[in-house]
């Protein structure tokens, strides 16, 4: 499989039209492994998972073991925009 970035940069503009009527603020940037564990609160998203909580990397938990408020906003719209 070969990357398209094209596609990529299609699904970055969308992300950021969808989180800017949610007032919230996005930015694109390369983060390491070691980064991941300053985050207060992180998800991932894909076609057949929608939008999913990251609670724990290793033993490290995050949100409080919870998904966090921006990710149960952002499940929320997505599941209000897709129904």
């Amino acid at each position: 499989m070969t990357f398209d970035h094209d596609l990529y940069e299609r699904i970055i503009k969308i992300i950021s039209e969808f989180n800017k009527e949610l007032d919230i603020e996005c930015r694109e940037e390369f983060i390491g492994i070691d980064d991941l564990r300053t985050f207060e609160e992180f998800f991932i998203t894909s076609t057949t998972k929608e939008i999913t909580p990251i609670i724990k990397i290793d033993s490290f938990p995050l949100s409080g073991n919870k998904p966090g408020k921006l990710t149960v906003k952002l499940q929320n719209a997505f599941r209000y925009l897709t129904k």
